[in-house]
């Protein structure tokens, strides 16, 4: 179980410096009895970023082979929005979503589907000056930080509460 545990911490820490080289990733959760774990992530069809996504997914699980992730890309806009919804309204939200739909990181703080990333990042001292000034505060609501930006622009990852 501790095993399990460390690695999904580690897991955690390796998404949060891709998304700092411009990769997208985010910090996941797991059950600490699984011996392998999925780690859903949504993202919105771009060739590029998809295609960059998958590199860096490959290059983990090489890493990390008990950590699957399953990528699910899906048009951006309404679409995406309501591809997102769904999911959550089935009871299948991904472990990791993309800020690019129509809402915004507002509208998902008030309905509870991000993680607050305030602790960790304080627990762990996360030096967070790798980032442009400014691009962490697109993505802080209430004084805390719900989102990693991907590269410098204001695009998150969002960690799903359930």
């Amino acid at each position: 179980m501790k095993g399990g545990r460390k690695a999904m911490k580690w897991l955690a820490w390796f998404l949060v410096f891709t998304l700092a080289t411009g990769l997208f990733v985010g910090t996941v959760g797991f059950a600490a009895w699984a011996k392998t774990v999925e780690l859903t992530v949504l993202w919105r069809e771009n060739p590029l970023e998809i295609d960059t996504m998958k590199k860096a997914f490959e290059a983990f699980t090489a890493k990390h082979p008990d950590i699957k992730v399953k990528l699910i890309s899906t048009p951006g806009g309404d679409a995406g929005e309501a591809k997102l919804k769904t999911m959550f309204a089935a009871g299948i939200p991904p472990d990791i979503f993309a800020s690019l739909f129509i809402c915004g990181i507002v509208d998902h703080v008030y309905n509870d589907m991000v993680l607050d990333l305030t602790p960790y990042i304080q627990r762990d001292k996360y030096d967070l000056s790798d980032f442009l000034p400014g691009a962490v505060e697109k993505f802080t609501f209430g004084g805390r930080i719900y989102g990693i930006p991907r590269g410098g622009m204001p695009i998150i990852g969002i960690y799903n509460v359930l």
